[in-house]
């Protein structure tokens, strides 16, 4: 499977929790707050959902904490955010500029003519991406390949 056939869904939310947003499902024993399992951000600090770490929570029951990137617009917002953060704008655009209008069509951010330029219609296009697209082009943009 590719990026281009994952579905929106929790496996997509995983991926982006771990490649994009740094965060990934770590077994810490009793020393996080005496609890089992807890989700840490790449930099090491905890990742705290409604401020605390899941109490005795089993890995499958932390995975579930991760917030719904690829289906909800809001959280999808935070990842858009993150890639700011990164300095990846330019590379997520034209990423999403493909995945919404098409390889065939608009021109990307990097200045690469496809064609010809934005219409409004595609214009509007990029600014009503689902979740799952923008999850997608965070995805392209940083280079994150399935096997």
């Amino acid at each position: 499977m590719n990026i281009d056939e994952m579905q929106a869904g929790r496996e997509m939310d995983a991926l982006i929790a771990e490649k994009v947003m740094g965060i990934s499902v770590q077994t810490f024993g009793d020393t996080c707050y005496l609890v089992n399992y807890c989700l840490k951000k790449e930099n090491g600090d905890l990742y705290y959902f409604n401020g605390e770490c899941p109490t005795r929570a089993s890995i499958e029951e932390a995975k579930k904490l991760i917030p719904r990137y690829s289906t909800d617009l809001a959280a999808a917002w935070e990842v858009e955010e993150k890639i700011i953060q990164l300095d990846f704008i330019n590379e997520y655009l034209e990423a999403l500029q493909i995945i919404v209008n098409g390889v065939e069509r608009g021109w990307t951010m990097t200045g690469i003519i496809i064609g010809h330029t934005y219409t409004v219609e595609q214009t509007i296009n990029l600014v009503h991406a689902s979740p799952e697209q923008r999850c997608r082009a965070a995805l392209k943009a940083l280079g994150i390949e399935l096997c």
